[in-house]
C-alpha cells in the first residue's frame, strides 16, 4: 500500500472486484455490505481496513486466461482419435484444419473450436472396448475356479486333478 493512509474510490472499487465483490468483502472483513459499497464513491479512510483488503486481494485465487483443454472433448480424447485417423497428416487434410493447428489442439496448447471436434466425433466413432487378452481370461478363470485337489497318497495313480480336466485320467 502507499504511504497514505486511505484508498481513493477508484482503487477501493477495484479492490473489491478483485477480492470477489461486495457481499465477499463484507463478509469477510465483518463490515456492512453497504458500508462496502460507500467504499466505491467515497473511499476507503481506515488504514487498518484498507490494509486487510489489500491483504484480503492478495489472498485471493482466481482462474485467470482462458482454459487450456474443452469441455467438449478431453485432451486423451483427441490424441487418441487423431492417431485412429493415421496421425496428424492424415487427420489435418480430412478435418480440413492445417496440420500446425492440428498439433497444437493435440498438444493442449488451443482449445479445438466446436466445429473440428464434432468433426472428429463423426469420423471417430468411439472405440469399442477391447475384449481381455488370453492371459487375462485364465486368470479370470482361475480366480472362478478351486485351486487343484492333491488326492491321497494310498491310491497308486496319485496325481493333481483340475476341476476343469475332470477325472478321466483315474484308474
Amino acid at each position: 500500500m502507499s504511504n497514505h493512509d486511505h484508498l481513493n474510490a477508484s482503487r477501493a472499487a477495484e479492490l473489491v472486484r478483485l477480492a470477489g465483490g461486495t457481499a465477499r468483502v463484507a463478509r469477510l472483513l465483518e463490515q456492512a455490505q453497504t458500508e462496502v459499497v460507500r467504499w466505491h464513491f467515497a473511499g476507503l479512510e481506515d488504514a487498518s481496513l484498507a490494509v486487510r483488503l489489500e491483504n484480503l486481494v492478495s489472498q485471493t485465487t482466481r482462474a485467470r486466461g482462458r482454459p487450456r483443454r474443452s469441455e467438449l472433448m478431453s485432451l486423451s480424447e483427441i490424441k487418441a482419435s487423431v492417431q485412429r485417423l493415421g496421425g496428424v497428416p492424415k487427420a489435418s487434410k480430412r478435418l480440413a484444419v492445417h496440420p500446425r493447428m492440428l498439433r497444437r489442439y493435440v498438444r493442449g496448447d488451443t482449445v479445438p473450436p466446436i466445429e473440428v471436434v464434432s468433426r472428429l466425433r463423426e469420423l471417430v466413432p468411439p472405440a469399442a472396448p477391447q475384449a481381455p487378452s488370453t492371459k487375462e481370461r485364465r486368470q479370470q478363470l482361475r480366480q472362478l475356479v478351486p485351486p487343484a485337489l492333491t488326492l491321497p497318497l494310498e491310491w497308486p495313480s496319485a496325481k493333481k486333478v483340475s476341476h476343469l480336466q475332470g477325472a478321466e485320467s483315474l484308474p
